[in-house]
């Protein structure tokens, strides 16, 4: 069903610190401080390109990707999928990046107080299945480079 993706793209919280700026930097999804990096990887699971590593607070998937120059990056056959945190993000990068709403996967969002119907729902469901490659990619990263694991503290000298 998801033929026609060539990549995936996900953003990936790693724990680090730089001493007194532990705020600034605080992931949701580590409830401590880290760097987000967006990650792009094709359908053989091989990490094409990846994006500067930022602090978690300020800056999510979506604007993370809009600074990244993703048309550059991509040929316009390319579709990219992307989870559903990227959705409001997509009209902008469009129109900023000279691509196509083709150019993006991503899951069927559902309307306040409205039922998403049978096939939207199963829609959703595959694509969630499809997109475990890039946590798989994840995962082999993790046991790889002790800098991407999430138990480790990756403490960067400042500039």
């Amino acid at each position: 069903m998801f033929k026609h993706v060539t990549l995936y793209l996900d953003g990936h919280d790693s724990r680090a610190t730089y001493g007194e700026d532990k705020a600034a930097m605080y992931s949701y999804k580590l409830k401590k401080s880290g760097l987000r990096t967006q990650v792009a990887i094709d359908a053989n699971g091989m990490v094409l390109f990846v994006s500067k590593s930022a602090s978690c607070r300020d800056n999510n998937d979506g604007k993370m990707l809009q600074e990244m120059g993703i048309g550059k990056k991509i040929d316009s056959m390319d579709c990219i999928a992307l989870d559903g945190g990227y959705t409001q993000y997509i009209g902008d990068i469009v129109e900023k990046e000279k691509l196509d709403e083709r150019n993006f996967c991503f899951p069927i969002r559902k309307k306040r107080l409205q039922q998403l119907h049978e096939e939207e729902s199963n829609f959703n469901a595959m694509f969630g299945g499809f997109r475990s490659t890039s946590e798989a990619v994840f995962g082999d990263l993790m046991k790889t480079f002790a800098k991407f694991n999430n138990k480790e503290i990756y403490i960067q000298a400042r500039a």
